[in-house]
């Protein structure tokens, strides 16, 4: 029997670019401190018993503003997960 023991992962997302925002300074400071941080990705509010998903440490791989004319700017960020601290099949309470 052949069991697989890497995994790849990654993470993508958009987000309002507002420099304002504590965590949109975080994972701007991350990505250009070429830096990791702790991530999760849930289907549900992390204190409400049985949300799942996943919990990594993560480097910020692509940080890319999207500017569109008739909206407010957005950014466009991938996590490459290096470690992997909650797979999603257990939940995170």
């Amino acid at each position: 029997m052949t069991v697989a023991t890497l995994k790849d992962c990654s993470i993508e997302f958009e987000m309002v670019w507002d420099t304002a925002d504590d965590d949109f300074a975080d994972i701007r400071d991350t990505f250009l401190n070429r830096g990791a941080m702790e991530f999760a990705v849930m289907d549900g509010p992390m204190n409400v018993p049985g949300s799942q998903g996943l919990r990594a440490t993560c480097m910020v791989t692509n940080f890319s503003r999207k500017d569109n004319l008739f909206e407010r700017g957005r950014i466009s960020i991938e996590y490459a997960v290096l470690v992997v601290h909650h797979f999603p099949r257990k939940p995170v309470t």
